[in-house]
């Protein structure tokens, strides 16, 4: 997953717990979750399937590393995952993204729905 560093500024919106803005960060990786799928359709429409494939297989490690910042206990993805762990702070917008680009198990949607409806 992508780190948030010094050097790397997120914005997520103006609520972003700062824990948001440190460590392998949930919004950050759906974002780039999402940008994968996009250039690997956009690939595919521009007839370069290699290109596609590339893209395709790391949205797939993304997805597959991005469930690492899901809190077993809750079924919410962190904030981020730092040095000690998992990010307590309330994360919204990373949440909704991992909905939004289907990174959530299936059948997992609607607890997760509720949760954000709350």
């Amino acid at each position: 997953l992508w780190l948030v560093t010094p050097r790397v500024h997120i914005f997520g919106d103006w609520g972003i717990d700062l824990d948001g803005r440190r460590g392998e960060s949930c919004l950050l990786n759906a974002f780039r979750h999402g940008a994968l799928e996009c250039c690997a359709e956009l690939a595919t429409l521009l007839e370069k399937p290699a290109e596609a494939r590339r893209f395709t297989a790391e949205a797939g490690r993304v997805a597959r590393a991005f469930q690492t910042l899901r809190d077993p206990a809750t079924g919410r993805y962190a904030a981020s995952r730092l040095a000690d762990g998992l990010s307590p702070a309330r994360n919204l917008h990373g949440n909704i993204l991992a909905l939004h680009f289907g990174l959530v198990p299936p059948g997992e949607e609607p607890e997760l729905l509720a949760w954000l409806a709350a």
